[in-house]
């Protein structure tokens, strides 16, 4: 017996894919036609309710007795929108065969047109839309991924890296005309987009950097190369991360002329701190399930929230499959609180005693909100005009069809 996996967006052809394949001997388990039978009569309905949840048990006990042999048909079909990593799981000690339907947002639309079954046409478009739009708002996303970082310890050393610094220079130079410090580029801590680099993802971007840029503003000019890394590798602190585990740390040494003593005077004074990196991601993934993770939340059939909690777990957007590393820049304003230029002890503590000064200014239950507001400056007009717009939409949708 074989289970077959079949996913892809609503109206992406998997319904015809089964029934092309099965036979008499075969079972089809389709959540979203159960759904609909387990919630409103008469073709497929936006609306979910408590069936989405009622669905996805009766999924789990087929599953079981197919395990248990309670059931031996030729072929077992699974029809999904994703192939979460609660699925996955689910499925282990089955031999499983995954089908992804590769439809485009054309053809999806198109073929909503024809489909009787779903009578709400601009609902159902907006939904397919949305998903689309969705998808390549992530695949965009991990093509530039940044991510920001504040203060660290530690420092470089001119005379002692000259070799490998030469390595990069086109003619050799001395300690005396290079300026080195030493910078934390990302950590596998929680940032404030509420994601986080695995700790596989900070091995593979520690030889990706060598020899990458040192910019301002992500501005990709020749003007803007302000330094470059010539040594990255990672460290562990000693310390937790906000999950508990071993704080991680990407820590590069960089380098730059001592002739650029605007810049150097800045380094040293503290006033250019906050670094980001810029980097290509292949996934970002639901830490809970699996399912590929999107602005506030993952598209799996669970629709994990970001930053809530399912059974005491926290749900968090995880940075994997590290592509490529573009550059390093000084940036104003750190979305990952934990990396920058490194300082001294002293003027760390007093760094830290500052920030905690200011954050007990804020009431409690006011920092999330702040922190939301904080976030929206990050996004362009476009891109908040579309969200809120899509938010607007959803809500629209619920209302309807909870009369």
């Amino acid at each position: 017996m074989i289970v077959h996996v079949v996913e892809g967006a609503p109206c992406s052809g998997k319904t015809s894919f089964v029934e092309n394949k099965m036979t008499q001997q075969d079972i089809v388990y389709d959540y979203d036609k159960l759904v609909t039978a387990l919630g409103k009569r008469g073709g497929h309905t936006v609306d979910k309710h408590i069936s989405h949840s009622v669905a996805l048990k009766i999924r789990q006990q087929i599953i079981d007795m197919l395990k248990r042999g309670w059931v031996s048909p030729d072929n077992a079909y699974i029809i999904t929108r994703s192939a979460t990593k609660a699925l996955k799981d689910s499925l282990e000690g089955l031999t499983v065969e995954y089908h992804k339907m590769e439809a485009t947002l054309e053809e999806c639309l198109a073929r909503l047109a024809l489909d009787n079954d779903r009578p709400d046409k601009e609902a159902w478009t907006e939904i397919i839309t949305a998903y689309f739009e969705e998808n390549d708002k992530e695949d965009k996303k991990m093509d530039k991924l940044e991510k920001f970082k504040s203060l660290s310890i530690g420092k470089a050393d001119a005379e002692k890296d000259i070799d490998l610094i030469n390595k990069y220079s086109v003619e050799p130079l001395t300690p005396e005309e290079v300026y080195c410090f030493s910078v934390v580029l990302c950590d596998n801590d929680i940032d404030r987009d509420t994601e986080r680099f695995v700790d596989e993802s900070l091995d593979a971007l520690a030889p990706l950097f060598l020899g990458k840029t040192g910019i301002c503003d992500h501005r990709w000019n020749a003007r803007e190369q302000k330094a470059r890394i010539y040594r990255c590798e990672v460290e562990d602190t000693g310390k937790k991360n906000k999950l508990g585990e071993p704080l991680k740390v990407l820590r590069a040494c960089a380098y730059m002329l001592a002739s650029q003593t605007e810049i150097v005077d800045a380094i040293k004074a503290g006033i250019m701190k906050e670094v980001s990196v810029g980097v290509s991601m292949g996934a970002c993934t639901c830490s809970i399930c699996g399912a590929k993770m999107g602005w506030s939340g993952c598209r799996g059939e669970e629709e994990h929230e970001k930053g809530k909690k399912y059974d005491g777990k926290l749900c968090i957007g995880e940075l994997k499959d590290a592509k490529d590393a573009y550059e390093f820049s000084f940036v104003a304003v750190p979305a990952q609180p934990g990396a920058g230029v490194t300082k001294s002890l002293e003027s760390l503590s007093e760094q830290v005693e500052d920030v905690k000064a200011n954050l007990d200014s804020v009431p409690l239950e006011s920092r999330d909100a702040l922190m939301l507001e904080l976030q929206k400056y990050k996004e362009s007009d476009e891109d908040r005009k579309k969200r809120e717009k899509s938010v607007a939409k959803a809500k629209e949708i619920k209302e309807k069809y909870q009369k």
